[in-house]
């Protein structure tokens, strides 16, 4: 099973996720923040933008002939490369469509049509842009250490 972890990962965040937040959206929505079309774009884009970079990093794995999908330093250094790039590449989007493409937006009216009853401090566009710089920060650290576990 761990030969499989990124696709299980892609299915379970991304595809598992996407239908989730589809079905919430549609629920719970509040048709001032969210149409039935918007709800489905939303869902979709982010099943697909979970879902292929994890099928990229597990087809790396499978390439790389190894068991450790999250030890990066067991990895060959070719895939090792690509991966880290892809995991990199992955955040740099993150960051430009949170700060500059309007995903703040609606990321905060997403947390808002969903969980109405949270205070704005944790739904507002701002928390959101925090919260994407705080993940690429985990993230770059989780990335640092994998890549130079011994």
């Amino acid at each position: 099973m761990i030969t499989h972890f990124w696709l299980l990962c892609g299915i379970w965040a991304g595809l598992f996720g996407g239908i989730y937040n589809w079905f919430s959206l549609n629920n719970q929505r509040n048709a001032e923040l969210f149409t039935r079309q918007r709800a489905l774009t939303c869902s979709r884009n982010y099943a697909v933008a979970i879902l292929t970079p994890c099928l990229a990093l597990w087809l790396l794995q499978l390439s790389a002939n190894i068991k450790s999908p999250n030890i990066l330093a067991d990895w060959p250094s070719l895939q090792r490369n690509i991966a880290s790039v892809i995991i990199i590449i992955c955040w740099a989007a993150l960051l430009v469509w949170v700060n500059f493409w309007g995903g703040a937006k609606t990321l905060s009216d997403m947390m808002r049509a969903t969980r109405p009853n949270n205070p704005e401090i944790f739904t507002s566009e701002t928390a959101m842009r925090i919260l994407s710089i705080l993940v690429v920060i985990s993230g770059s650290i989780g990335l640092w250490a994998s890549v130079n576990a011994t």
